[in-house]
Parts: structure tokens; C-alpha cells; sequence
């Protein structure tokens, strides 16, 4: 385990926008935005809060259309590169870039990529089994989506994002 702010307000701001951002809502998402870059601001070196400033703007300009996409991804490819330059064994930024990968650059090759290498690094992250579990239905590759979605749920059984995306891969 890395601990990745002695700033205790740094380490609050970053909490409190992961709680907004796995609301999954517009006003939610902003709101992790603006706690992301407020951790940042308070610690620039806390790679975590990068993550949380890439998957706000990922999830705005992917799944909420709030912000264009090119707008969006490019600044949430900064974000993830700048956690991988602070740390560059940090799990959750690969998942962000696969994330990026999959939905804006269409690189199921490389999504898939970053997705292992995320898994690989931290086997328990469940965003990362849940995000993979989406590609691999993107793919039609509905038993390894199974997979990866079910794993993802039993490390996060309360997420309504993970569960309403194991169901829809059962429709797909």
C-alpha cells in the first residue's frame, strides 16, 4: 500500500469527489470535478486526485454528453498521464486510459491492454473489472464480460453503475 498525500484536506477533497462521481450523475460528476482539482490544487503531486479529475471527465463526455468529446477525453488523457508520471505503477490511471482507449479512440487493442495492466496491478480494483467487463461486451465476448462484470460486483456488490452493466450485458 501507497500512501499518496500526507494532506489530510487533499486526501477529503479526493473522497468526497469519488463519492459524487460514483453517483453517476451529471451534477454528481461535476461535482467530483471540482473536488478533483481542488485536491490537486491543495497537493499537486497526489496522483490519485488525477485519477478522479480523468473518470469525471470521462464519464462527462462519454455517458452524460456534457462535455464534447474531444473536449473531454483529451483533457482526461492529460489527467491520467499526469497520475502515470507521478506513479507509473498506479492501477486505477490504466483503467482510466483504457477507459479512453475503448470509447474515444475505439483501440479495443489498447483498451484491452491497459485494462490487464490495470487488473495485474491492482487485482481488487473493481472499476477496472467493471470497465473491462464493458469492453468485452463491446466485443461480443459475453462469457469473459460475465466474468469480469461478476468480479467486479462482488468487489463492489452496492455499485449501481456495475450492477445495471451486468444486466445490460446480459441483454447484449
Amino acid at each position: 500500500r501507497k500512501n499518496y498525500t500526507r494532506n489530510a484536506d487533499a486526501f477529503q477533497l479526493f473522497i468526497k469527489g469519488r463519492y459524487f462521481w460514483n453517483q453517476r450523475t451529471t451534477e454528481g460528476l461535476r461535482k467530483a470535478l471540482e473536488h478533483a482539482q481542488q485536491a490537486i490544487a491543495v497537493d499537486p503531486a497526489y496522483a490519485p486526485a488525477y485519477v478522479g479529475l480523468a473518470d469525471s471527465y470521462n464519464l462527462l463526455g462519454a455517458q452524460h454528453n456534457v462535455l464534447p468529446p474531444r473536449e473531454s477525453f483529451l483533457k482526461a488523457r492529460a489527467a491520467a498521464s499526469r497520475a502515470l508520471e507521478i506513479d507509473p505503477m498506479l492501477a486505477e490511471a490504466y483503467a482510466s486510459l483504457a477507459f479512453i482507449n475503448c470509447w474515444f479512440e475505439w483501440n479495443w487493442t489498447a483498451s484491452e491492454q491497459n485494462h490487464l495492466k490495470a487488473i495485474e496491478l491492482k487485482p481488487n480494483y473493481p472499476t477496472a473489472h467493471h470497465w473491462y467487463g464493458e469492453l468485452l461486451t463491446t466485443m461480443g465476448r459475453f462469457e469473459e464480460a460475465y466474468v469480469e462484470l461478476q468480479m467486479a460486483q462482488e468487489l463492489d456488490p452496492l455499485s449501481l453503475a456495475i450492477n445495471v452493466d451486468l444486466a445490460a450485458s446480459f441483454y447484449h
